[in-house]
Parts: structure tokens; C-alpha cells; sequence
């Protein structure tokens, strides 16, 4: 995350780019208006493990509770965004082809 989050600063990314960068695995180490972003991303980082589609080749295990919290998500909520992940995945598949 460090080394993406200077690339990021390198390239000129916005602000919360390159917050979501940096602190994608640790939310909670976020502070100012990009947090929420952050959380999403977080939280969202989280469903494609479950799905198995981890970012890093690792499978996050332990869910985000802060950042779950802080969002105000349930634990329906997040069962229906596991749920609904294949759906949106192929509704949006042009997103994924060059």
C-alpha cells in the first residue's frame, strides 16, 4: 500500500484515490473526508476474498468490523452484497474487456 500510495502521488491521482491506496487493509487509519471511501473499498476488498477473488492472491479472513460499523452495514447487508456480486459482475463484464 505504501509503494501504490506514492505511485498514486506520483501520478496525480485525487484524493481519494489515493487514500483508498494507502489505506484499503487499515480504514480506520484514515482521516478526513475520504474515509468513507476508504471504508467501502475496505468492505468491498473483504467480498471479492469471500468470493474468492482476493486482490493479493490472499484471502482476507477476518472481516472489517470497524469499518462495517462505521458504514452502518448489517450483517444481511453484507450477505446480499456477497450475493449480489456474480449478478453485477456480469451485468457489468464490458468493464472487464479491453
Amino acid at each position: 500500500t505504501q509503494l501504490g500510495s506514492r505511485v498514486a502521488d506520483a501520478w496525480k491521482f485525487p484524493p481519494a484515490a489515493r487514500a483508498a491506496i494507502r489505506f484499503h487493509h487499515m480504514s480506520g487509519n484514515c482521516r478526513g473526508d475520504e474515509a468513507p471511501i476508504v471504508r467501502c473499498v475496505e468492505v468491498a476488498n473483504f467480498i471479492c476474498s469471500v468470493k474468492g477473488i482476493p486482490s493479493i492472491g490472499v484471502n482476507l479472513v477476518q472481516p472489517p468490523h470497524d469499518a462495517i460499523a462505521a458504514l452502518s452495514f448489517r450483517k444481511e447487508d453484507i450477505k446480499i452484497l456477497v450475493t449480489d456480486l456474480d449478478t453485477e459482475m456480469i451485468r457489468h463484464e464490458s468493464l472487464f474487456t479491453l
